[in-house]
């Protein structure tokens, strides 16, 4: 069951996203699709540079190349890959046909990311664009507690695995002052903001659990 009501596996996660999962825990979700999705990357990229460290540097090119030089070489052909893979990303950019200005305009009204949007930024008025232009900043000031407090998360159960405990309330000091910043600068907040409008021309989407009825009656 999708977004609109049509069958289409390709949206079910997305409506469930929307409907079902509470406000908070569907960022806490995406971003972790996100981290999925990059420590699969750097897994492979770590790969390529060890294949071509081992396999054509040292056995073609430098056979009796020391540690440091392999290590500088892998350095090396992590930096190429990257801009290789940058170029090719701008270049399939400014190749295929740009997103329709329906789809970004849906997205920007949706999502109200800050950074280069002027030209949708500008459609918005009034109280609008007053309410956009405070979200940002909040985001923008949420971001160094967000930072202080993702680090500790990931070190406070590595440390206590590892008895660690003077390593531990150490870091906990770090990971609560992120936490409250957070808290005050982005959760309250989030819990008074208002839904994010939908634009004209597209209807309000249905709760998956009604439109999963619909179909049953139809079928019926």
């Amino acid at each position: 069951m999708g977004y609109y009501g049509t069958v289409n596996p390709e949206q079910i996660l997305p409506g469930v996203l929307l409907n079902v999962v509470p406000t908070g825990l569907k960022g806490l979700i995406v971003v972790a699709m996100f981290a999925a999705t990059m420590s699969a990357k750097k897994g492979l990229m770590n790969n390529a540079s060890g294949q071509f460290v081992r396999d054509i540097y040292q056995n073609f090119l430098r056979p009796n190349a020391c540690n440091r030089e392999l290590i500088t070489a892998s350095y090396g052909q992590f930096l190429v890959m990257t801009g290789l893979s940058f170029l090719g990303a701008v270049g399939a950019s400014l190749l295929t046909p740009p997103t329709p200005r329906e789809v970004l305009r849906k997205f920007y009204r949706g999502t109200r990311p800050f950074g280069w949007w002027r030209p949708l930024r500008g459609e918005l008025q009034g109280a609008e664009r007053e309410t956009v232009d405070r979200e940002n900043r909040t985001d923008i000031l949420t971001l160094p507690f967000a930072f202080v407090w993702h680090v500790p998360l990931l070190l406070l159960p590595m440390q206590l695995v590892a008895k660690s405990y003077p390593a531990f309330w150490s870091t906990l000091p770090f990971f609560l002052i992120g936490l409250a910043g957070m808290y005050f600068l982005w959760w309250k907040p989030l819990l008074r903001m208002d839904a994010p409008a939908i634009p004209d021309g597209s209807a309000a989407a249905e709760p998956e659990v009604g439109l999963l009825a619909k179909k049953v009656e139809g079928a019926a």
